[in-house]
């Protein structure tokens, strides 16, 4: 994949994952109100959760993954990496929005509704967000993981064609992808920073 592509490819995931962070940074706000919740609730909440953190955990995965051919003499990571794994590897780890629309239908919204009145539209807007996730963020940090995947494939053919890879091109994506990276981070940061609230109130 060309670095126009990819360039387009991480901007679209990093304006995505800005749009979550103001929700993110919200539901961690409101932590504190959660002590003293019924405990199905809070698992309930925290189970929802678990499938934006496996994702966040599963691209930063991919990343770093990536981000290790910039030894250049990363030869086993090279092979490994190639023949779509690490694509598989993202789409493997990743979470599933379907797993929170139920968990948010089933269990969630009324709860929300009626133990947190004021900042219910808030929180609504949030797993709105996270239900619709396979669409949105799950699917553009995807495709960076693709592209990324696009590129290792290249590097291990040029290998074989000429025994190096081209650590100007690695170096070059690698650039492209960190402040989807950063920004991706700090939205795992809020969220962790909710489950672990959460943890609290359970105790």
């Amino acid at each position: 994949m060309d670095p126009v592509s990819i360039a387009a490819t991480a901007g679209a995931a990093l304006k995505t994952a800005q749009d979550w962070q103001g929700h993110f940074g919200f539901l961690s706000s409101i932590k504190t109100k959660l002590v003293g919740s019924p405990k199905e609730m809070l698992t309930h909440l925290d189970l929802a959760l678990e499938q934006i953190d496996r994702t966040c955990d599963a691209f930063e995965n991919a990343v770093a993954s990536f981000g290790s051919l910039l030894d250049g003499q990363a030869v086993k990571t090279l092979t490994e990496l190639s023949g779509g794994k690490l694509r598989a590897n993202y789409e493997k780890g990743r979470g599933h929005c379907m797993i929170v629309d139920k968990i948010y239908r089933d269990h969630l919204d009324t709860w929300f509704n009626k133990a947190f009145n004021a900042d219910y539209g808030m929180i609504k807007a949030a797993f709105d967000l996270m239900q619709h996730a396979d669409d949105t963020l799950f699917e553009h940090l995807g495709n960076v993981a693709r592209a990324l995947q696009e590129c290792t494939e290249q590097q291990l053919a040029l290998r074989l064609a000429t025994g190096a890879v081209d650590l100007n091109v690695i170096e070059g994506a690698f650039m492209l992808v960190i402040p989807v990276r950063k920004e991706v981070a700090t939205l795992w940061e809020s969220l962790r920073a909710t489950r672990n609230g959460i943890l609290a109130a359970l105790k």
